[in-house]
C-alpha cells in the first residue's frame, strides 16, 4: 500500500481507519491504476454519507479497471470491517502482480478468477501473516 501511496508523499498507518474517509483509498486506486479518477469526490469528508461517496467512488473506479471486489461495500470500508479491507487490498495486490507480469502492453492482462480451493487455500492466508501479527486493533 504505502509503496503506491509514497509516490504521493502519503503514507497510510492503519488501513483500516486511513482509508475510512475514501481519500487515501482514492490516491492508491489511481497510483495503481495510473489514470485518474474522473468521478467528483470530496477531498476532506467530515460525514458518513461524504466517505461513503468517496470509497464507492473508489471502489467503482477499481471495478471499472479490471479489479473484480466482489461483496465489498462502501459501508464495508467505512465502519472498518477488517476482513474485507484486507480482500479489497488482496484484490488490488493480485491486479498489481498480474499486470506486472504482462509482457504484451497492447493486450490487457486478464483477471482470472480464482477456482473454489484457490479462495480457500492457507497461502492466499499467509500474505496477511505479517501485517495481521503486527495489527494493534485485530
Amino acid at each position: 500500500v504505502n509503496y503506491y501511496l509514497n509516490r504521493r508523499g502519503l503514507n497510510c498507518q492503519n488501513v483500516v481507519t486511513d482509508f475510512s474517509d475514501g481519500t487515501l483509498l482514492i490516491a492508491l486506486a489511481e497510483e495503481l491504476v495510473g489514470t485518474k479518477v474522473t468521478r467528483k469526490y470530496t477531498p476532506n469528508p467530515q460525514d458518513r454519507i461524504r466517505k461513503l461517496d468517496n470509497v464507492g467512488c473508489a471502489l467503482d473506479f477499481l471495478k471499472d479497471n479490471g479489479i473484480p471486489l466482489r461483496g465489498i461495500s462502501p459501508v464495508d470500508i467505512v465502519d472498518g470491517n477488517t476482513k474485507f479491507i484486507l480482500g479489497m487490498i488482496w484484490s488490488m495486490a493480485r491486479y498489481s502482480y498480474l499486470r506486472g507480469t504482462n509482457t504484451n502492453p497492447t493486450k490487457p492482462t486478464t483477471y482470472p478468477e480464482p477456482a473454489a480451493s484457490e479462495a480457500a487455500s492457507a497461502p492466499v492466508g499467509m500474505v496477511f501473516l505479517n501485517c495481521m501479527n503486527r495489527c494493534t486493533h485485530c
